[in-house]
């Protein structure tokens, strides 16, 4: 994940790096998962979730953010809409998010549409 610098107009990381993964499935469905780059490297241990789980365990799991849904793409706008079936946030079920993509060789940037997050992109590699 990129954020674009106001004062230089230069895209630079977003806080320490984040890594994750973007899927599109031929059948019209996506799923996206995203978390900090060294979200991996801890020393916590996570059984089981429950409800008396330290809160340095729920603290560290609200890092990752994913989402599931179905997709459709305007190739003429080059804007692939995602309907967020399930997401992380519980206040994002069912709603839908519009991102502007284009491609430079097997890397997919994309950018929200909206104004509110428009300074910021994904940058995804193409998997063999």
């Amino acid at each position: 994940m990129e954020i674009k610098d106001t004062d230089t107009n230069q895209w630079k990381e977003w806080r320490q790096g984040m890594t994750g993964y973007i899927m599109y499935e031929a059948t019209g469905y996506m799923s996206l998962h995203l978390v900090p780059r060294d979200y991996p490297n801890t020393d916590l241990e996570f059984k089981n979730f429950t409800m008396d789980m330290p809160e340095e365990q729920l603290k560290y799991i609200t890092q990752n953010y994913n989402y599931t849904g179905s997709y459709t793409i305007d190739q003429t706008k080059q804007i692939v809409s995602h309907t967020k079936l399930s997401h992380s946030n519980p206040n994002e079920w069912n709603e839908l998010s519009e991102r502007r993509f284009h491609f430079v060789n097997d890397t997919l940037f994309v950018r929200p549409v909206e104004e509110k997050n428009s300074g910021l992109r994904l940058k995804f590699l193409k998997m063999p």
